[in-house]
């Protein structure tokens, strides 16, 4: 049995990719989705998919000869569709979560981040942040109030986080399933419970497909070799 579980969700509505659901939008020669997998081929893998979508993914699946350990259903949120996951497992030491949006993970960064959760516990990947960040109060519709006032972050402690997310796998089950908030992230469950969180440098290429802009993006990084 391998010692590492990789749970990859690919349950997300798209809402910023209009016209199309983006883990089906060809990137190069293949789904979104299916680059992904193929960078986890060496681990056991669960798929976290939408419910209604299982013939689609089932028919790329066997077009690519691609074999998921498991295939779950996702929930109302990230953290529903993990935990989903999660209680179909048991007997791993490690459980690594993974965006089904980010088709260009490394090798060498899939490699880094375990070894350091190993030896933290729990590690996830990130790179330093390069542009500015401000924060403001906006309304509803996302524009800022008219008497909002900037605040600056110093940059240099700033990361943008990625995936995967690597945690020792009990101590991770433990506490997602005492969670009593919704989270966006994985590692803020651990943050809220006190437990520390090791940041592995990651690579700036490990983009999450969001918008269609993203798209050109990725494939000129490919084209590079990323």
């Amino acid at each position: 049995m391998e010692e590492t579980v990789v749970v990859v969700l690919c349950g997300g509505r798209s809402v910023r990719f209009p016209g199309a659901n983006k883990l089906f939008v060809y990137l190069k020669d293949k789904p979104v989705f299916v680059h992904t997998l193929l960078a986890f081929k060496d681990f056991p893998v669960v798929l976290v998919i939408p419910n209604g979508e299982r013939m689609i993914f089932a028919q790329y699946l066997e077009c690519y000869n691609l074999n998921p350990y498991k295939i779950v259903y996702g929930g109302r949120n990230r953290q529903e569709s993990v935990i989903n996951a999660v209680k179909e497992l048991d007997g791993f030491k490690y459980i690594a979560v993974h965006d089904g949006a980010r088709p260009l993970i490394s090798k060498k960064d899939i490699n880094n981040v375990i070894k350091d959760a190993k030896t933290y516990s729990a590690a996830v990947l990130g790179v330093p942040v390069k542009d500015t960040i401000k924060s403001y109060t906006s309304t509803e519709n996302g524009l800022p109030l008219n008497s909002a006032k900037l605040t600056t972050f110093d940059r240099k402690n700033l990361y943008a986080i990625q995936t995967p997310q690597v945690f020792e796998f009990n101590l991770y089950k433990k506490e997602i399933l005492c969670a009593s908030e919704e989270y966006t992230d994985d590692a803020q469950i651990f943050e809220n419970a006190n437990l520390s969180v090791h940041l592995t440098i990651g690579s700036y290429s490990n983009i999450k497909i969001t918008t269609k802009e993203d798209i050109a993006v990725a494939e000129a990084y490919m084209s590079n070799g990323f």
